[in-house]
């Protein structure tokens, strides 16, 4: 996958194919520390400890084969960052991967708007939540939240995955220093 984002729709598709109805998505750019943190965390159905979900070509969806995970990990490793994953049969699954923030070979962020609007759009029943933190600045959409200030209205209609998509990277954008 070419940037981090195509990485968070991956592991978030997973989560609704478990059964999550809330996934959570965190980026956290720490740049003292040279590091950025990806979290996703759902409340799906998890899985059994010991289950090699690390290895090429795991998945717990039958009649397919997943690189998704196994690929995020090495993105995560080649920049000197590390990555867990952590489940609960029936509680869900927390994964995160952390990135050598300034590693030449770090996968930029890519568009988290697109992604955003793409799972919600997939997914209009299940709730988003995405946080951007860098630096003391925090961002955060809901997809619940939304919901309350649109009602009635779905999700998916074009005009509010639009609104989605330009949100969630205005939010971005001015994380680093946009206005």
């Amino acid at each position: 996958m070419r940037d981090l984002s195509l990485h968070v729709l991956d592991v978030a598709e997973n989560s609704v194919d478990a059964g999550a109805r809330n996934v959570v998505i965190t980026i956290r750019e720490e740049r003292r520390e040279d590091r950025l943190t990806l979290t996703v965390r759902d409340d799906g159905r998890g899985f059994e400890a010991g289950l090699k979900t690390g290895d090429a070509y795991f998945t717990s969806k039958r009649k397919r084969f997943g690189m998704g995970i196994p690929m995020l990990k090495q993105a995560a490793r080649e920049t000197g960052g590390s990555f867990s994953l952590q489940s609960e049969p029936g509680r869900g699954t927390v994964l995160s991967a952390s990135f050598g923030l300034t590693h030449v070979d770090r996968k930029p962020l890519g568009d988290m708007g697109a992604t955003l609007s793409a799972l919600v759009a997939g997914h209009p029943e299940t709730d988003f939540v995405l946080v951007y933190e860098s630096d003391g600045y925090t961002y955060r959409f809901e997809t619940a939240r939304l919901r309350e200030e649109l009602p009635g209205l779905p999700l998916s209609v074009p005009k509010v995955l639009q609104y989605i998509h330009q949100d969630v990277n205005e939010g971005i954008r001015r994380a680093h220093g946009g206005s």
